[in-house]
């Protein structure tokens, strides 16, 4: 993954959470609880997972650089936040938790972002 390509998938995903993009929820609807609880932890998401919704892999880059790219991604956080002011009891599909709203996006969006920014250097976790 390339920074740009980072960049777009965050925004990518933000746009999930606001209903921009569709996503399913493959995950049997009994299993999504235990796997919510990961979202009121202070575990990190693990090095190499796969999210569901991008089994075929990342797709093409939609913007022409990796400005053009953050740009996209702070209007998506900003509709995030938009929406949610607007319609904070909204549901969105996520590929693993199924309908959630913005408390279980917000931690989503958090765990999501550090993820990738460990990825690539830019933080580093700590023991507490």
């Amino acid at each position: 993954m390339t920074p740009q390509q980072m960049v777009e998938h965050l925004a990518w995903t933000y746009g999930v959470s606001i209903g921009k993009q569709q996503v399913d929820c493959r995950i049997p609807e009994e299993d999504r609880a235990r796997l919510k609880r990961f979202l009121y932890t202070a575990t990190a998401t693990p090095k190499g997972f796969a999210n569901p919704a991008l089994e075929e892999g990342l797709p093409q880059l939609k913007h022409e650089n990796l400005t053009a790219a953050r740009a996209a991604l702070e209007e998506e956080i900003a509709a995030f936040w938009n929406q949610q002011a607007k319609q904070p009891a909204t549901l969105h599909v996520h590929p693993l938790f199924g309908p959630i709203g913005v408390e279980e996006w917000s931690r989503t969006h958090f765990k999501h972002g550090c993820h990738h920014l460990l990825q690539f250097g830019l933080i580093e976790l700590h023991a507490a």
